[in-house]
């Protein structure tokens, strides 16, 4: 599903209706990757959630703590 702006109240019930990728997912909207994969593990996220503002090695680090070891994450990143 293409979708712009913080989804967050009603994400549950879109999953619920058989949706399982979301693009964009993007933190400026108030989205966040972190809380969204936790909420829906087997939701794949493509694009969004990049946070020009952090350095590389920043974005390295949390990376992984972000989106964890097995999550469909396609070309995103996040700034948690």
């Amino acid at each position: 599903m293409h979708s712009h702006g913080n989804i967050d109240a009603i994400l549950d019930d879109v999953v619920g209706a058989g949706v399982n990728m979301l693009n964009p997912l993007d933190s400026t909207d108030g989205m966040d990757l972190a809380e969204t994969r936790q909420r829906h593990p087997r939701l794949t996220l493509v694009g969004g959630g990049i946070d020009t503002s952090i350095t590389t090695d920043r974005l390295t680090r949390s990376r992984p703590a972000c989106i964890g070891p097995s999550s469909s994450v396609v070309g995103a990143a996040a700034s948690c």
